[in-house]
């Protein structure tokens, strides 16, 4: 069973200084990113997957909310997700990888 969730890498710094939003993908203990190609200020803006403490909080969680619906939407046309592997999931969910056929 594959999982879809936000997170913030502190690792990963822009030049600017700011922090991208990350789509994270877990499946069989495994873990991949997909950039949401939004981004705070400081990490203390993000808590337990919201953005928090900023003017525009409510309307880029709202954002990331239609996101994530598209993403899973896109999960769960997937079938048998135990066939493929967590960055196979990735490659399928960005458009980057085509699906095996069961015929």
């Amino acid at each position: 069973m594959a999982t879809l969730r936000f997170t913030v890498l502190p690792a990963r710094k822009t030049s600017k200084g700011t922090f991208f939003i990350y789509l994270t993908i877990t499946h069989k203990r495994d873990v991949r990113y997909i950039s949401t190609g939004y981004e705070i200020d400081d990490l203390y803006q993000f808590d337990k997957g919201n953005v928090v403490c900023r003017k525009d909080a409510k309307l880029m969680n709202q954002r990331l909310a239609y996101v994530l619906s598209e993403y899973r939407e896109k999960l769960n046309e997937i079938g048998d997700l135990d066939r493929y592997t967590c960055s196979q999931i990735k490659e399928i969910l960005e458009g980057k990888h085509k699906r095996e056929s069961n015929f």
